[in-house]
């Protein structure tokens, strides 16, 4: 394939309507396509300029065509096989695999023993030991597949509704990157490449599409899923979207709500009948706990204790519900409002349970198991629609802010607070902590009285 003149390069200039910026942007030619996976080669040329854009066109151009004459002679999943097996071999050698062009510079003695190791060994040896296996062109959709195997571990035990949620961030990421780059191989994804991305996001986020906490997102999802696919594969390859992320990322925090309001107006007699009893009483739970709201949905019947002098929840990794951080599995003291609610939930639980080794605890909220974004959904919408958020900003989510303000203006201990809210405690952790009557005594303060008699 010859290169192609300053005439025909620019058929593969493209114009964006909107920035006026131009791009390179070739389809991957048939003979090629048993080598090269993407469909599309896109990359952006920095200039609204034609004559600056042919230059770096014809640039990218020859780089690309190199890069496919290369592929027809080595394949990438044979040069991807024949990697693996130079690490794998290596190591059974008893050598860490080290490129040969990084190999000059580790430890002279380490170098030498090295050479000396292959003088009589077969050339498979010798690739192994010093390096001589060229780093595979693995593109960004095959790292993709290969990332996603690697996280099964992580993700094992979340609800398929967590596991779908875990990749949606990291999909975007990925998929907006080959959208406006191209379906890179991962060694040939330099600091450049990385701006280049940085860039489209510039613009996306002065022309108001996307906020900055989302870009940074996008490129810190980019940059693990490259460097966990290289680590995994030992291709050494460099974290090129370090020190890429943009400033002003404060996140916008949800208000909490007023105690006046609540009371007076949320949880007045009748305010919230027209909402399911189910959703009703996490919001009775959520108001007087300020537990997370998948905290209160993944609650079973074993996590909560009715009997004894302090009634209370336990807030614990299971099979509907996964907690935040380790810091975030605690003991709640239930007062008001939600020690009403739950023990309208525990009331409706199966007769036996207890005696069934089968099925094991039963969900206390069943309808909404696993499932908080939908209930997130139905509460916030019918409290807005009722007019009963105190303002468009306010979401469930403020009850957790005003259980932790309620906490402040009481002067309560920072370890009590910590140990409510489930957060980390700054300060180095003695003896056993707070025990539950001071708890209780501490959301006794603040939780919202019962609704009347005609709410259940």
């Amino acid at each position: 394939m010859s290169s192609a003149t300053k005439t025909d390069i620019k058929r593969y200039i493209n114009e964006d309507k909107r920035s006026g910026l131009l791009s390179y942007r070739r389809r991957v030619p048939k003979q090629f396509q048993i080598y090269d996976a993407r469909k599309i080669i896109k990359r952006s040329l920095h200039t609204r300029e034609m004559r600056e854009a042919i230059s770096a066109a014809m640039a990218i151009n020859k780089a690309t065509e190199d890069y496919w004459n290369a592929l027809i002679l080595t394949g990438p999943e044979k040069s991807m096989a024949r990697y693996e097996n130079a690490v794998a071999r290596s190591r059974a050698l008893g050598w860490q695999y080290i490129p040969a062009d990084k190999l000059p510079k580790i430890v002279d003695e380490d170098f030498v023993k090295r050479v000396l190791s292959v003088e009589k060994s077969g050339q498979h040896d010798k690739s192994a030991t010093l390096g001589m296996e060229n780093t595979p062109g693995l593109l960004l959709s095959e790292a993709w597949e290969i990332y996603q195997q690697l996280c099964k571990s992580q993700i094992a035990s979340y609800t398929p509704k967590e596991k779908h949620r875990f990749f949606i961030p990291k999909k975007l990421a990925y998929t907006n990157f080959i959208k406006q780059i191209g379906d890179l191989p991962i060694a040939e994804i330099p600091s450049e490449v990385a701006l280049d991305f940085r860039d489209w996001l510039l613009l996306r986020i002065e022309e108001g599409d996307l906020k900055p906490n989302t870009t940074n997102r996008m490129l810190g999802n980019i940059g693990i899923l490259i460097s966990k696919v290289s680590q995994n594969k030992r291709l050494g390859l460099p974290d090129t979207f370090q020190n890429l992320r943009f400033k002003d990322t404060r996140k916008k925090r949800r208000p909490p709500y007023s105690r006046v309001w609540v009371t007076n107006t949320m949880f007045a007699p009748g305010a919230l009948d027209g909402l399911n009893v189910e959703a009703r009483m996490v919001v009775y739970v959520i108001a007087s706990t300020g537990a997370r709201m998948s905290e209160i949905v993944g609650l079973e019947a074993e996590d909560v204790s009715l009997d004894g002098p302090v009634p209370y929840m336990s807030i614990r990794e299971n099979s509907p519900a996964m907690v935040k951080t380790q810091n975030a599995i605690r003991d709640i003291p239930l007062c008001g409002s939600a020690l009403f609610a739950i023990r309208q939930q525990y009331s409706k639980l199966p007769a036996g349970w207890k005696q069934s080794t089968n099925k094991g605890s039963p969900p206390l909220f069943p309808g909404y198991a696993g499932k908080n974004d939908w209930l997130s959904a139905v509460a916030n919408k019918y409290l807005r629609q009722k007019g009963l958020q105190e303002s468009p900003e306010h979401s469930l989510y403020g009850f957790r802010h005003l259980f932790q303000d309620g906490m402040i203006e009481n002067n309560e201990q920072d370890r009590v607070q910590a140990d409510l809210m489930g957060h980390e405690h700054t300060r180095t952790r003695y003896g056993k902590g707070p025990g539950m009557e001071q708890l209780r005594q501490a959301v006794l303060k603040i939780s919202f009285d019962a609704p009347s008699s005609g709410q259940s």
